[in-house]
C-alpha cells in the first residue's frame, strides 16, 4: 500500500452528553486514560491473533498452530469496525459518549503498518514504522494527501513480533505515539482457551500480566482504585492456522467516576500479498504539528493577542481554534475561542521521558509537571464565557483585570488572570510562579506567528 492511498469506507456515529466541564486535571487524567486504553488494545490486536482452531484439535494446539503461522507471514490486509462507550459515574452526565467506527489498511510484518480511519466529522491516516509513527488529519478522506504529516518517535518491541496501529482512535485524541506491545508477554497473558463455534476460539487475558500495559488514572490519597479490566477475545483462523478474524472486547469495570467498554472486530485477508510501507518525504512533515496555521488564518471572530514577556527557553508549542459548534469540551461554552499554550519545549520532553518509566500512581504523583502559560480567547461580549468570578482587581500594562490565586493546583491554575483587550477577552492561566505570569501578562501585542516564538520540531533522525 503506497504512502497515501485510500483504504476503505468508513462511517461513524456519536452521541455526546454535554454537562458541566469536569477540572482541568481531571478531565487530563482521562484524556490520558482513555487514550492509552485504545492505544494499547490496538497495539495488542495482532499479538492476540495467535489463538486459532479447527475442528478436532485442542485449543492448545491451534494457540501454537496460528502463532507460528503469523510469525512466519510477511503482510496482510485489514479491516476493523470499532464501537467504543465511556461511561460515567454516580448518573452524572457530561462526559459519556459511545462511538462507532471503520477502520481499512495493510500490515508488513514485523514492524510496519498504515491505515485511514473516519469518524464522520474527520478522516486520519497514521504509519507505521521502526521508531516512528505519522498522524495526519483533514475534514474528509479526500483532503488528506493534502495535510502535512505530524511526527512521533516511538521506543522498537522489546523481542522480534508484531506491530501494529498505537491507535484506532481518532488521531485527535491521541497524547502520542506508542510501539506495539511485546508478542511473548501477550501470549503468556492468554488464558483459558475455550472452543464457541466451529472455527473460533474464545480466550481471556489478563492484563495485570502485560508489562507495557497501563491501565487506569493518577488518583487522591484515600480514593478506590478502579475494578480490573477483563480483556478477552475470539479468533476465527482455519485448519492451516491462518488467521481471519479477531474480536476483542474490553471492559474497564465500573467505579465511582464510570468505566470504559470497547468491541473492536478486525479482519485479515491476503496474507503474503505484497505491501509497500514507508516513512513520508522529510518535506511532508509538519515542522510546527501544535500550530493550527489554516485554522487560525482564517480566524475572524474578534481580534488575537499573544504574550512577548516570556521565560528563558519559553515558546509558543500549542494554538487551538474553536468555533460555535467544535467547543462543546472548552471552556468558552458556545464562544469562538482561540487557545496558546507557553512553556520550555525541552523541559516537557525530559517530563514526558520521566513519566515513561513510571510504574506506579504513587511515583507519578511525585512528579512536577512543567510550568506553562495558557491563554484563552473569545469576544469580549460573549454571555456563555465562564468569566472569572472571585478575585481582586489588578492593573497589568496598562489593563485593569482580575486576579485569583489558588493553592489547590490539582483542580484549578495557581494563577488566573482575566483582561479585557479591546472586544477580545483574555483568560492568562499558569501552574507555574506568579512572577513570570504577570510579567507576561503586562506584555500582551497582536498575535502574528511570525513574531511569536513558535516551538519547531526536529525533523526525525535529527
Amino acid at each position: 500500500m503506497e504512502n497515501g492511498e485510500r483504504v476503505g469506507d468508513m462511517t461513524q456515529t456519536v452521541i455526546e452528553l454535554d454537562g458541566p466541564a469536569a477540572p482541568r486535571a481531571e478531565r487530563w487524567a482521562k484524556r490520558i486514560l482513555a487514550t492509552s486504553t485504545m492505544v494499547l488494545l490496538s497495539a495488542s490486536l495482532v499479538g492476540l491473533a495467535v489463538v486459532g482452531n479447527t475442528k478436532g484439535v485442542s485449543p492448545a494446539k491451534e494457540l501454537a498452530r496460528v502463532q507460528a503461522f503469523v510469525e512466519q507471514a510477511t503482510s496482510a490486509r485489514m479491516v476493523a469496525t470499532s464501537t467504543s462507550e465511556q461511561r460515567t459515574g454516580d448518573g452524572e452526565l457530561g462526559s459519556s459518549f459511545k462511538d462507532t467506527s471503520r477502520m481499512q489498511g495493510a500490515l508488513a510484518l514485523p514492524d510496519r503498518s498504515q491505515w485511514v480511519e473516519e469518524d464522520g466529522v474527520s478522516a486520519y491516516e497514521t504509519i507505521v514504522v521502526p521508531g516512528a509513527a505519522y498522524y495526519r488529519e483533514a475534514e474528509s478522506r479526500e483532503e488528506l494527501a493534502a495535510e502535512q504529516w505530524v511526527h512521533e518517535a516511538i521506543e522498537p518491541t522489546r523481542t522480534p513480533g508484531l506491530s501494529v496501529s498505537p491507535d484506532l482512535m481518532p488521531v485527535a485524541d491521541v497524547a502520542g505515539a506508542f510501539a506495539a506491545g511485546d508478542l511473548i508477554e501477550l501470549l503468556d497473558a492468554a488464558s483459558a482457551p475455550t472452543r464457541v463455534g466451529p472455527h473460533t476460539i474464545k480466550v481471556s487475558i489478563d492484563v495485570s500480566k502485560l508489562e507495557w500495559f497501563e491501565f487506569g488514572e493518577v488518583r487522591a490519597d484515600g480514593e478506590p482504585e478502579p475494578a480490573p479490566p477483563v480483556m478477552t477475545a475470539e479468533i476465527t483462523s482455519t485448519s492451516e492456522g491462518r488467521l481471519d478474524r479477531l474480536v476483542m472486547r474490553f471492559n474497564s469495570g465500573e467505579d465511582s467516576e464510570g468505566g470504559f467498554s470497547d468491541t473492536t472486530d478486525l479482519r485479515f485477508s491476503n496474507w503474503g500479498s505484497p505491501v509497500t510501507i514507508t516513512a513520508p518525504d522529510a518535506a511532508a512533515i509538519d515542522p510546527t504539528p501544535g500550530i493550527a496555521e489554516n485554522a487560525l488564518a482564517a480566524f475572524d471572530a474578534m481580534p488575537l493577542y499573544g504574550l512577548r514577556r516570556l521565560p528563558a527557553g519559553w515558546e509558543l508549542f500549542g494554538a487551538e481554534v474553536w468555533t460555535t459548534e467544535e467547543n462543546a469540551d472548552t471552556e468558552s461554552g458556545d464562544c469562538p475561542e482561540v487557545s496558546l499554550s507557553y512553556g520550555n519545549p525541552a523541559e516537557m520532553e525530559a517530563f514526558e521521558q520521566s513519566a515513561a518509566s513510571v510504574t506506579s500512581d504513587e511515583e507519578f504523583e511525585t512528579m512536577t509537571w512543567p510550568a506553562t502559560i495558557d491563554v484563552s480567547l473569545t469576544p469580549a461580549g460573549c454571555d456563555s464565557w465562564n468569566v472569572l468570578e472571585g478575585g481582586e482587581p489588578i492593573t497589568l500594562g496598562g489593563r485593569r483585570g482580575t486576579i485569583v490565586r489558588s493553592t489547590n493546583t490539582e483542580e484549578e491554575y495557581a494563577t488566573s488572570i482575566q483582561l479585557v483587550v479591546g472586544t477580545t477577552r483574555m483568560l492568562i492561566e499558569s501552574d507555574g510562579p506568579e512572577a513570570p505570569t504577570l510579567s507576561a501578562a503586562s506584555d500582551v501585542v497582536p498575535f502574528d506567528l511570525a513574531t511569536q516564538p513558535v516551538h519547531h520540531e526536529p525533523p526525525p533522525g535529527a
